[in-house]
């Protein structure tokens, strides 16, 4: 920028790219704040994103599909998401309520996806809800999901 504001010519033809950037920037950063915190985590919250990306994907052409489901990837995929390693449910409520928390604190309690989320309940409450509410724990479950695709309820 030195080099452009001390030639007034370059100055002229090039000094609003840096505005442009700027602009971005703010943009980006916005973007991250909501990208990084309106998300789930840990192994449940992993597996259920997976199997609800895996029913859309896969009705797709191979060439159209995200990487991980990918005709040459999707034995892996499939692999990971029915493997009956063990999910250790106070780690995941855990997880999930530092998650929640971290929601709430950085994009506040009006933000849409904390107040979908939350339900104007407290982050640990809502983790535990979700943790022993579901049933993802279960590798036969999650195949079912997986084979029964959109019907399943």
């Amino acid at each position: 920028m030195i080099a452009v504001d001390a030639n007034p010519e370059w100055k002229k033809a090039y000094a609003w790219a840096w505005d442009s950037i700027s602009i971005a920037m703010e943009r980006a950063k916005l973007r991250f704040r909501e990208s990084n915190y309106r998300g789930l985590t840990g192994t449940l919250g992993s597996q259920a994103l997976t199997l609800v990306r895996y029913v859309s994907e896969t009705k797709k052409p191979n060439g159209e599909r995200l990487p991980q489901f990918q005709d040459a990837n999707l034995n892996s995929t499939k692999f990971r998401l029915l493997s009956p390693a063990p999910i250790y449910a106070d780690l995941e409520e855990l997880q999930l309520a530092d998650r929640l928390q971290d929601a709430l604190d950085q994009l506040g309690a009006e933000d849409p996806f904390v107040k979908a989320v939350l339900g104007g309940k407290e982050p640990a409450a809502v983790a535990k809800e979700l943790v022993t509410g579901t049933k993802l724990a279960d590798p036969a479950f999650r195949k079912q999901l997986l084979e029964g695709g959109q019907k399943i309820h």
